[in-house]
């Protein structure tokens, strides 16, 4: 997920709540941070990284999209929209109904609760301090 070119996220975690809130697996975030002085680098390497994932799905290379992307600034809709194809391209998501023999697991709050119980809130804090505790700091 690539956020105004200023927070990049890879991740194996889904967007529901048990993936945000509660079991996150394994995530990786780089933020430019404003006023940081690293902030310009990083939005540079994000935004990179956008347009690498853009022309991958759009099957198309990196000059065209850079092209559409400048008769449209401000957005990158319409460049998408410009650049979408029949080949590889993207497609609006259009979710389907949920059939009577699935529809008790669409929405469980066994399955997809909105907060960790307590007792999970427990265990994760404290294996978060037993990990912290055993982290070497580095100075250079």
């Amino acid at each position: 997920m690539v956020i105004d070119d200023r927070l990049l996220r890879v991740g194996s975690s889904n967007l529901n709540n048990r993936s945000m809130e509660f079991d996150t697996e394994c995530d990786l975030a780089i933020e430019a941070v404003a006023g940081s002085p690293d902030e310009q680098r990083l939005r540079d390497v994000i935004a990179s990284v956008r347009s690498d994932l853009l022309c991958e799905h759009l099957g198309v290379e990196r000059e065209a999209l850079n092209a559409a992307m400048e008769r449209t600034p401000g957005s990158l809709l319409p460049a998408v929209e410009a650049l979408r194809d029949t080949g590889r391209t993207f497609e609006a998501f259009q979710p389907g109904d949920i059939d009577v023999e699935h529809s008790p697991f669409a929405e469980n709050d066994l399955l997809d609760p909105e907060r960790p119980s307590q007792n999970s809130r427990k265990r994760i804090s404290e294996s978060l301090l037993d990990m912290a505790s055993n982290l070497t700091v580095r100075r250079s």
